[in-house]
């Protein structure tokens, strides 16, 4: 044993240790603020947010996450007037209340996200849409129920409950329920109830934020910036605060719901004309036009023009009473409108009184040539487009998750690394209709999950896991399939190898038949030899979701029928299947025939986005393509009373000014666009 007695040796061990100590603190310290993130929680994992516990039911593609409380919030009835609509503008509904008393009471409300509801009716093989609401709190939909809870087809909520619980969807009104509304039971098994009653629970919803932490505690938190905490989010800081980016400085207006900042330039950018041929429209595809300029020599000088996101800006006139649109136009930067200008006025972020003018993108209504402008003393004015003694103060939109620094310049507060593309793709047919994916799982910490692409376009996202199962294939069919790894922040690795597989054709007529009459589906049963159980039913799927039963056979139908159905989405493919079971197992459903997709000239949705690209004696017009279309059927009137047709396979057409234009996908029964006018 060695003695150690000397004062230099005992300084030197006690040094050792504090140094020891501080790194361990250190990196505990780290460990603690930086937090696991919250997209790493498996579903079914319990959570806390806002002082409540709460269960994780899904990590969405987008980086949010899908959780449901815990333990109810109380009895409450879905609506004292019986009304069987979720709706938050109906202040007797309960989704007033969720989205007003308990949002309100959330102490981390700024992480919740607005949300897009569906409110489709489900009632065996009802499926009528009361169309989709935007809040920000709702409750389970019958199917998402059904697809988490471990009494159907799920393994993330429990089977049984203390008290029965609301979903948000209604049933249709029938001899048996009034207003029905589905509920949870005590078993977990979905059943209808009415919805003035009072002894229902709530378990409300949401849908929270990308880029959150949990810490040791399963607290939820943002997650801090990069740099060690020297540094603050940029949707932190405060509308009129000033920033420096690529070397400038801007006032921030606003923090869009999307996570994207708005800015305008704090100085002018020198004067210039609007446009010197006096139009007053903001063109960046006109070369004189100050939109141009902002698009190309302004935007081109950005040192940090990779954080600047797209932005579809406005233009509609401006004259107090009688606005006129001009349309969106696409572009990276803008100028602020009248309205906007007025709005951030009054909310204190602008002076009221400057040393220059400068413009605004509002154009005058089509009786006043000239754009809008504000004036010297803050009054906005109206100015000929050719004057060219007005400044000029562009505005951006930043991208989200940007940070600051201490000096207030913007950096990029996205430190992670895309993952590694997938390895290890393989794909087998195991029916005419299935195919089963399975890969090597990635090892990257911040995986979220994987992106499905089926012969070039996404079909799916799931989450950390390592197979598959394509349900929407077509008999006798070829695909390649391709997977895309994609983390927290929402960056993606590249493709994976490709795996090619060919589906089994049918290997004989199939007595069930499903052809597209319009705007419905013909379904059709011979059953020939085949004798159905005790209990048959009619299934249907709507392209990937799930399977549901839609018709109970009488003992007559059973033998055959025709069914036209009518609840059918647009643009939405379906197949059906004749399923029996038995009196003594109910949920032990077999099938016995399944359609294949339905064949027909199937109706397409209204191609949406349709908006001029450029002018001139022909303008050429654009629209979004619409899924399942190879072609389009482009109308234009130049009197107002006639239609004359074009068909293109692209997605763009060149058409006469001035005149009236829609479009619609290739096919009898398909759905048209709104007219756009081309002047």
């Amino acid at each position: 044993m060695v003695v150690m007695n000397s004062r230099g040796s005992q300084n030197r061990l006690l040094l050792v240790a504090i140094m020891v100590s501080l790194l361990l603190f250190g990196a505990m310290s780290m460990a603690q603020a930086s937090g696991t993130p919250l997209h790493d929680a498996a579903p079914g994992t319990i959570i806390n947010f806002s002082g409540k516990q709460w269960i994780v039911l899904e990590h969405m593609a987008n980086g949010e996450t899908y959780i449901i409380l815990k333990d109810s919030d109380g009895f409450r009835p879905f609506d004292p007037d019986n009304t069987d609509v979720f709706d938050p503008n109906d202040s007797d509904n309960i989704a007033y209340y969720l989205n007003n008393t308990f949002y309100g009471g959330l102490s981390q409300k700024e992480f919740v996200s607005n949300h897009s509801w569906t409110r489709v009716a489900y009632d065996g093989g009802d499926a009528i849409d009361d169309g989709n609401i935007t809040c920000k709190v709702g409750l389970l939909s019958y199917r998402e129920y059904q697809s988490y809870s471990s009494y159907y087809d799920g393994d993330v909520l429990p089977s049984g409950y203390s008290n029965p619980w609301w979903t948000r969807t209604r049933s249709q009104t029938d001899e048996y329920t009034l207003n029905g509304v589905w509920i949870v039971l005590h078993s977990g098994r979905l059943f209808k109830g009415v919805a003035e009653d009072t002894t229902v629970v709530v378990h409300p919803t949401l849908f929270l934020q990308s880029g959150l932490v949990l810490d040791e505690n399963n607290d939820v938190s943002l997650a801090p910036p990069p740099g060690g905490g020297d540094d603050t989010m940029l949707r932190d800081q405060e509308p009129g605060t000033i920033i420096n980016f690529s070397g400038r400085e801007w006032i921030i207006l606003e923090h869009m719901a999307n996570g994207e900042t708005y800015l305008i330039l704090k100085e002018s950018d020198g004067e210039r004309a609007f446009d010197p041929d006096n139009t007053k429209l903001f063109d960046p595809n006109d070369s004189n036009n100050i939109a141009y300029y902002l698009n190309n020599t302004f935007y081109g000088g950005l040192s940090q023009k990779e954080f600047v996101s797209n932005h579809s800006w406005d233009r509609i006139s401006y004259l107090f009473s009688d606005d006129y649109d001009y349309g969106n136009i696409t572009c990276k930067v803008g100028l602020l409108s009248v309205n906007e200008y007025r709005r951030y006025l009054t909310a204190g972020i602008f002076p009221g009184v400057y040393s220059f003018p400068w413009w605004l993108r509002t154009p005058g209504s089509p009786e006043y040539e000239g754009a809008w402008f504000v004036n010297n003393n803050g009054n906005l004015a109206r100015r000929d487009s050719i004057r060219d003694d007005v400044g000029v103060r562009p505005t951006i939109y930043l991208k989200a998750g940007l940070a600051l620094d201490p000096d207030n310049n913007i950096i990029d507060g996205n430190t992670s690394t895309p993952p590694a593309a997938p390895i290890g793709l393989t794909a087998v047919a195991t029916s005419p209709t299935t195919v089963n994916l399975n890969w090597n799982a990635n090892t990257e910490q911040d995986l979220a999950g994987y992106k499905v692409y089926r012969n070039g376009v996404v079909i799916a996202s799931v989450g950390k896991v390592t197979s598959w199962t394509d349900i929407t294939a077509s008999p006798g069919t070829t695909y390649t399939y391709e997977l895309v790894a994609y983390n927290a922040t929402g960056q993606d690795s590249g493709r994976s190898n490709p795996a090619t597989v060919s589906t089994p054709p049918l290997t004989s007529p199939t007595a069930l038949k499903a052809v597209w009459k319009g705007d419905y589906i013909e379904v059709s049963w011979e059953a020939g030899d085949t004798l159905l159980g005790n209990q048959a039913a009619l299934w249907r799927q709507m392209d990937n979701g799930s399977w549901i039963a839609i018709k109970t056979l009488k003992p007559m139908e059973k033998e055959s029928f025709v069914l036209n159905d009518r609840n059918v989405g647009v643009g939405v493919n379906c197949r059906y299947e004749i399923q029996e079971c038995s009196v003594e197992n109910f949920f032990g459903w077999t099938v016995v025939e399944e359609s294949g997709w339905a064949t027909g000239d199937r109706p397409l949705a209204a191609p949406g986005g349709l908006r001029i690209l450029s002018s001139s004696d022909n303008a050429v017009i654009t629209w979004n393509p619409v899924t399942g279309a190879s072609s389009y059927v482009v109308h234009t009137s130049v009197d107002g009373q006639t239609w004359q047709t074009q068909a293109v396979s692209a997605t763009s057409a060149s058409v006469p000014r001035p005149s009236q234009v829609r479009v619609k996908a290739e096919g009898t029964y398909s759905h048209w666009s709104g007219a756009l006018t081309v002047r």
